[in-house]
C-alpha cells in the first residue's frame, strides 16, 4: 500500500508540474463575420515641438476591447496600439497599428489612420493585416472613431467591421 501511495503522489506531482506547460485548446471561431466594439484606452508618449506650428507625437494607446454583443469576436482582448501623430497648424495626422491579444494568447493586427483637427474625435479606416494562432491569415476592412475624453490621456475608440480567415 505504501508503494501505491508513493507512486500516486509521484504521478500527481508530475502532472502538477506539466499542466502549466500544456497547450491551451483554441476556441474555434467562424471563418468570417462582422463585429462592433468599444476600445477604452490610456495613452502615453512623447510630444516634440518641431517649430513653426509643427509638432510630432509618438507613443502608445493601451487598454481593452469589449465586443458590443458582450461576447464573441475579440471580446475582452488586450489591445496595444503604437502610433505616431504629426500636427501641422492645428491639424492632426494619426497613423499606427493595433495588436489585439485574446484571452487564449492568440493575436491579430490592424493598421489604422485618420486625420482631424487636433483635439477632435477622428474617423478612419482600419485593416486586419495578420495574426497568430486561430487568427493566422486574418484579413478584413473596418472603421473606427477615436478620441480623448476631455484633455486626455484617456479615451476610447469605436470599432466596426468584418474579418475573414483563410
Amino acid at each position: 500500500m505504501k508503494k501505491f501511495a508513493k507512486a500516486m503522489l509521484s504521478v500527481t506531482f508530475g502532472f502538477a508540474l506539466i499542466m502549466p506547460f500544456a497547450s491551451v485548446a483554441q476556441t474555434p471561431i467562424a471563418k468570417s463575420g462582422t463585429y462592433s466594439a468599444w476600445f477604452g484606452w490610456h495613452s502615453f508618449g512623447t510630444l516634440t515641438d518641431l517649430g513653426k506650428g509643427v509638432m510630432q507625437w509618438h507613443g502608445e494607446f493601451a487598454g481593452a476591447l469589449r465586443n458590443d454583443s458582450g461576447s464573441g469576436f475579440m471580446d475582452g482582448a488586450s489591445v496595444v496600439c503604437p502610433g505616431a501623430t504629426l500636427i501641422v497648424d492645428g491639424h492632426a495626422y494619426y497613423r499606427g497599428s493595433c495588436i489585439l491579444t485574446d484571452k487564449e494568447g492568440d493575436r491579430a493586427t490592424l493598421v489604422w489612420q485618420c486625420d482631424a483637427k487636433a483635439g477632435d474625435r477622428c474617423d478612419g479606416p482600419m485593416e486586419w493585416v495578420g495574426g497568430t494562432g486561430k487568427y493566422t491569415g486574418i484579413k478584413g476592412n473596418n472603421t473606427f472613431n477615436g478620441g480623448f475624453i476631455g484633455p486626455g490621456p484617456q479615451g476610447y475608440s469605436l470599432f466596426k467591421g468584418e474579418w475573414r480567415l483563410p
